[in-house]
């Protein structure tokens, strides 16, 4: 084994989630948004996308 290759990391990503009325939620339409890495191209992350029953939500909670 190479003593300088690089470890392999393995890790369980929680789904993407809006932060509304101190709780982590499910966006309502269930959608993501794909975070892309300009260098690469490539996707490297999601994010919950919203629509107007999340803001309904965040706004009542507020």
């Amino acid at each position: 084994m190479d003593q300088h290759a690089a470890p392999t990391l393995s890790a369980t990503v929680p789904p993407p989630r809006h932060f509304i009325d101190n709780q982590h939620v499910a966006p309502a339409g269930g959608q993501t948004i794909p975070v892309v890495d300009p260098s690469d191209g490539g996707v490297f992350a999601h994010l919950a996308r919203g629509n107007a029953d999340d803001i309904d939500r965040a706004v009542k909670a507020a």
